[in-house]
């Protein structure tokens, strides 16, 4: 047993390195170019972003760009590649790498110089005071697209439904009268509200919403004020949408249930209400076709709740290697990404960070059938928190998400739960890793702990 098991792990190994080595041969010129290489984290290369890579080969024909994805092996690939010292030119981040561990190691490249003054005042301001891509007072990475969480909601089912289309739900207890009444009247066919828990991101992607635009906390139960993790708000919206499971209310197979079957079923027509990111416009438009009328609305609060501002996060971010020999060229080019970022919106309309792509007036609204338009590309109701402070730790035990799937499972069927004993067990874990990175210097006591941070006025 234990032969076999050393037999599949070399296997694997020799999988990544040999994905690993057809993309990391050295970057070197050819015939006088500079030539780059891309990677992103993608199961395939993404048709909006091969459009802006082609217009730049056609302005710089002195530089020849690659852009390759690596899709499941991609976090493997990029950590053998940056270990050696031969990584790509230009790789994006997405999340998988802390910008502060990187940088610190030095193996990222500080690109504030790629900003110039006539681009940085086309972009969300709002970006520049957001510290995720920032270490020692300089920028690591470049975001491509401004990410936030709507309630997508299918105007067709509120109709049979009883329901105002055009007054979705705007408290919690709204959602479970609503997904009741939807549920009812599907009578089997369709169902009222949709979860997903085979997402490993769920509650990032539906609790952290709700309680950033309440105020009562960030991501991940951080509260700026006191510069600590806390999860109990976020466990009293676990509570309320368990009582949306308790009613039946919520679509079959949600304990298994991935985002992409998700969007499948609500593009079907066969759920009513579910949380998902603002570019689902595109994705809608551009890979899961549908004919049904839907539209988004803010994420709603728990009762009593007030909205503020709903939280944002820069997505999609790309570094330059420290070991590039081409740093000015891959510089250019992400400047060149800046700059035409309507290029790619052509191809997949989202909402980016350059702001002439988020005016909805200038997209093909008709042509393409977006829908979700008026919230999806929407900014003014946005901001980023200052800094996304779980990004930079290094937790010991399971992530909240995972923690909250095994109670919310507990709930719905019965089991018991003690609240207190697993709020002060996450938050000693994440307080604690929150103090070695702090102690590391990949956090900054000023830049996550603002007195009197005011969410709604942010």
């Amino acid at each position: 047993m234990k032969k076999r098991m050393v037999t599949i792990v070399l296997l694997s190994l020799v999988m990544v390195l040999s994905v690993y080595a057809n993309g990391a041969e050295d970057s070197s010129a050819a015939d006088g170019k500079a030539v780059l290489k891309m990677w992103s984290k993608g199961s395939g290369t993404d048709p909006a972003m091969e459009a802006v890579v082609e217009a730049f080969r056609a302005a710089n024909p002195d530089t020849e760009l690659t852009y390759e994805s690596y899709g499941e092996n991609y976090a493997n690939v990029v950590n053998l590649a940056l270990a050696s010292g031969d990584a790509p030119d230009i790789f994006e981040n997405g999340g998988n790498f802390p910008v502060q561990t990187l940088a610190a190691q030095g193996l990222i490249a500080p690109i504030d110089d790629v900003f110039t003054e006539e681009l940085k005042s086309q972009m969300f301001q709002p970006l520049f005071t957001q510290k995720d891509n920032v270490y020692n007072g300089q920028r690591y990475t470049i975001p491509t697209r401004i990410s936030a969480f709507r309630l997508l909601y299918n105007k067709d089912l509120f109709k049979a439904a009883g329901l105002n289309p055009d007054q979705p739900p705007k408290t919690l207890a709204e959602v479970r009268e609503y997904a009741a009444k939807i549920t009812a009247a599907g009578k089997g066919d369709f169902y009222g509200f949709g979860l997903y828990l085979g997402s490993s991101n769920i509650w990032t992607r539906v609790i952290d919403p709700i309680c950033t635009a309440a105020g009562t906390s960030a991501d991940m139960g951080y509260d700026f004020n006191t510069g600590k993790f806390d999860f109990t708000a976020n466990m009293e919206v676990l509570s309320e949408l368990a009582e949306i499971a308790k009613d039946g209310s919520l679509f079959p197979g949600y304990e298994t249930l991935a985002v992409d079957p998700m969007r499948a079923n609500f593009a079907q027509g066969k759920v009513g209400m579910y949380f998902d990111g603002n570019w689902t416009s595109g994705t809608f438009a551009t890979q899961i076709k549908t004919d049904i009328d839907w539209a988004t609305a803010a994420v709603p609060v728990s009762t009593g709740d007030t909205y503020g501002l709903g939280a944002c996060f820069p997505a999609v971010d790309f570094a330059v290697s420290a070991s590039s020999k081409y740093q000015d060229q891959a510089k250019s080019f992400l400047r060149f990404l800046l700059s035409n970022a309507a290029v790619m919106q052509q191809e997949k309309p989202e909402p980016k960070t350059f702001l002439p792509a988020n005016e909805a007036s200038s997209l093909p609204i008709e042509a393409m059938n977006l829908k979700g338009t008026e919230y999806n590309f929407k900014l003014d109701d946005l901001a980023p928190m200052p800094q996304i402070v779980y990004y930079s730790l290094s937790l010991e035990g399971d992530k909240r998400d995972i923690v909250f799937t095994d109670i919310f499972l507990k709930l719905v069927n019965g089991g018991k739960v003690d609240t207190a004993k697993t709020i002060q067990t996450l938050n000693d874990r994440y307080n604690s890793a929150l103090d070695k990175a702090l102690a590391d210097g990949l956090l900054s006591e000023s830049d996550i702990h603002i007195a009197d941070f005011d969410f709604s006025n942010r």
